[in-house]
């Protein structure tokens, strides 16, 4: 039996589904703990666009991975 899961599909619904979540997160964590959000918001700002490279390197690195390769 072969299963047949479309590998972009699947990380695109779930970067949209983190993305839309997004909001909500960062609402509870000020909420809850205002005074570390605040204090860490500054190095989340600085560092984020390189958690997003490796994100992305370590997605590229999945297509590469699990390619259906043809004859």
């Amino acid at each position: 039996m072969d299963i047949h899961i479309d590998i972009s599909h699947e990380i695109y619904d779930e970067v949209v589904k983190r993305i839309r979540s997004k909001p909500v997160r960062m609402s509870e964590e000020y909420r809850h703990h205002l005074k570390e959000f605040l204090l860490s918001l500054p190095v989340r700002i600085v560092s984020k666009p390189y958690r997003v490279y490796r994100e992305a390197k370590e997605i590229e690195g999945y297509f590469k991975k699990y390619s259906v390769r043809k004859k």
